[in-house]
């Protein structure tokens, strides 16, 4: 059986009986209900025959109605898999998830291997959106050894891999598969599905130009993710009609896969601090992307991070017509204006982008708060406080009821080091605590939660500053006007600069009253989380836990997966992995997130965690060359 989705298909196709399965009594009732099978189903009456519902089927046309006698049937015979498996198709087919899982988990602890391939993976699919991973994974297991490989099972084998974060594993049973099955279309499908998990655009795109003729049917289906969103790209991205023809599809097609490999050779070339080979390869670019393309914003910002910025201004002129109203587009002639030094003509492209970022139509824009914390810096730069202090009202008009003002402000900056404009910023504010807008207390709480981060780096990069960053946060606690504020952060500061003076007595006194302070707001929160890593029990940030203040849960996961590995609660610390840290990776930012992680712990134990969670061959290089980098910025 090829097709699942579709009710009238199923019980067209579905000629014969099911085999009959015999539940012994003392086992897990098939229905899912925790009791054993004596106990729960095998008590049940029918009121009717099998073959009354069977006629009753035969002779009823409409999918729906069928759906109401099969629902009857499973009543009277719910480990009848006759009546089960339709169910699960209908379910399927009307996009009902949590009742299409229900059935097919249900029809697989009643057939176990005999249920077709073709239904565990959906099943499989189902219960990892359910975050059923462990099951799913068993399910896989199970049929594989006792089936051995299919298409259907290794596709679902590659979901679970992916779930745990083992996209080399997803991609080998993938390989697996199309041995089998060379031109198998499902694992066509997915195969470029992986590769567009883990952003790798130009192979994506190459499997889909291999494939390409026996893939075209599926392009105009919206049951074919992958393939609709590879085909916007071509319509967004190099002008490609709609409607395109199969010949003019393919020709684009070629042109982007050259400019996506032009692309990664840039970006190889800027990594490698080759900025002029890199210039090179994206005026390669600019030959193949069309003056109206999406890409152009790409392209320029692209110029910038390489250094070239008449390049920026020469690219964006030629397309100035298509995206005036951009916010992006703006924003990057702004930058390059910036870096110029023409201060003056780059803030009218500034005004416009930060106004038109946090406009109606752009207002889910991801980067809006990126584009406002590069207007605040040309306000640094050019030291016009009172328009500084204008901007500042502006994005506070802007924020929603529950965000504070300066970690907002400090939130559009997080793209600079600690020690330039975020720092320049909380320093110029140092002089304007007589303004309305600007609380002394939160002001002088990020001030030193700044401070605090940029200890911690020097700590890890330059070991030789350390003492020079205590002195001063020292000489700041003393100066900042702190009396009458109660604060975990502030006596984290204290902890962190007197750590080495204080006795495991005295220590813990000041961790005792840390914890006992209120926290109002989101830096005092961390503080509380940081301290329990440094000076407490790290089992209490996963089973007893500061409040959050409705703040994002998902944000304190780091600090549960450092205290989980700390503690060796192996299971738990890889969950958080999954949760927190993966997503993370899925970003593109697995240097960040294990830079991090190293602040916290030894790489040997990271090390050895990330074997124990079978994530070793995928990281591990990754953390051996972040700790290496590391010991020698202390050397």
């Amino acid at each position: 059986m090829d097709k699942v989705t579709n009710i009238d298909d199923y019980m067209g196709k579905k000629g014969e009986q099911a085999k009959s399965y015999k539940i012994g009594r003392n086992e897990s009732c098939p229905c899912g209900s925790g009791q054993k099978y004596k106990k729960c189903c095998s008590q049940i009456t029918p009121e009717k025959s099998k073959e009354y519902y069977r006629e009753e089927i035969k002779e009823e046309d409409d999918a729906d109605e069928i759906f109401n006698i099969l629902l009857e049937a499973d009543k009277d015979y719910p480990v009848d898999p006759d009546f089960t498996l339709p169910i699960a198709v209908y379910s399927l087919q009307n996009k009902k998830p949590d009742q299409a899982r229900e059935y097919l988990h249900k029809a697989w602890r009643i057939m176990k291997e005999d249920l077709e391939d073709v239904f565990i993976m959906p099943l499989v699919n189902l219960l990892l959106q359910n975050s059923e991973l462990e099951e799913a994974s068993k399910i896989v297991d199970k049929a594989l050894e006792e089936k051995g490989d299919s298409p259907q099972l290794l596709i679902a084998q590659g979901e679970v891999f992916k779930a745990r974060g083992n996209f080399e594993g997803a991609f080998e049973v993938i390989e697996r598969g199309l041995e089998i099955e060379p031109k198998n279309f499902e694992l066509i499908i997915f195969k470029i599905e992986t590769l567009l998990d883990v952003n790798n655009l130009v192979a994506a795109l190459e499997v889909w130009r291999n494939s390409f003729d026996s893939l075209m049917p599926l392009v105009e289906s919206d049951e074919v993710y992958a393939l609709k969103f590879l085909k916007q790209l071509l319509v967004e991205n190099f002008s490609m009609p709609e409607n395109a023809k199969k010949e003019e599809m393919k020709a684009v097609l070629d042109q982007a896969i050259d400019a996506n490999k032009l692309w990664n050779d840039a970006y190889e070339k800027i990594g490698d601090q080759k900025k002029e080979e890199a210039v090179e390869k994206l005026d390669e670019i600019r030959e193949l992307v069309p003056a109206d393309s999406s890409l152009i914003t790409n392209l320029i910002h692209d110029y910038y991070v390489a250094g070239n910025y008449d390049r920026v201004l020469e690219t964006a002129g030629k397309s100035e017509k298509y995206f005036e109203d951009n916010p992006d587009f703006n924003h990057m002639i702004g930058l390059a204006l910036m870096e110029k030094g023409e201060l003056e003509e780059a803030k009218p492209r500034l005004d416009i982008a930060h106004e038109m970022a946090h406009g109606p139509k752009f207002e889910t824009q991801s980067n809006k708060w990126s584009i406002s914390g590069d207007y605040i810096r040309y306000f640094l730069e050019s030291n016009d406080i009172e328009g500084l202090m204008e901007v500042i009202d502006d994005i506070n008009n802007l924020l929603p009821e529950e965000d504070t003002l300066i970690s907002s402000l400090m939130k559009c900056l997080e793209g600079y080091p600690l020690e330039k404009y975020p720092m320049q910023l909380l320093v110029t504010l140092k002089d304007k605590t007589d303004h309305d807008l600007i609380k002394a207390d939160e002001l002088y709480i990020t001030y030193l939660d700044t401070l605090l981060a940029m200890l911690q780096k020097a700590e890890k990069q330059h070991p030789e500053s350390v003492e020079e960053m205590k002195k001063y946060l020292k000489n700041e606690l003393i100066n900042l006007e702190l009396g009458e504020i109660d604060s975990p952060l502030i006596e984290l500061a204290l902890l962190r600069v007197k750590e080495d003076e204080l006795n495991k007595n005295e220590l813990n006194k000041r961790f005792d009253r840390l914890m006992s302070y209120s926290a109002s707001y989101p830096e005092e929160v961390v503080a509380k989380y940081e301290a329990i890593i440094r000076y407490g029990d790290p089992n209490q940030v996963i089973d007893n836990p500061p409040a959050t203040n409705n703040m994002n849960e998902e944000y304190f996961n780091f600090y549960k997966l450092v205290a989980a590995i700390k503690v060796e609660r192996i299971e738990e610390a890889q969950q958080y992995f999954l949760q927190e840290g993966y997503s993370e990776i899925r970003k593109g930012n697995s240097s960040g997130l294990f830079l991090r992680l190293l602040s916290y712990l030894d790489s040997k134990k990271l090390i050895s965690v990330l074997e124990e969670f079978e994530m070793g061959e995928q990281f591990i290089p990754l953390v051996e060359e972040l700790a290496n980098y590391l010991a020698e910025a202390q050397n």
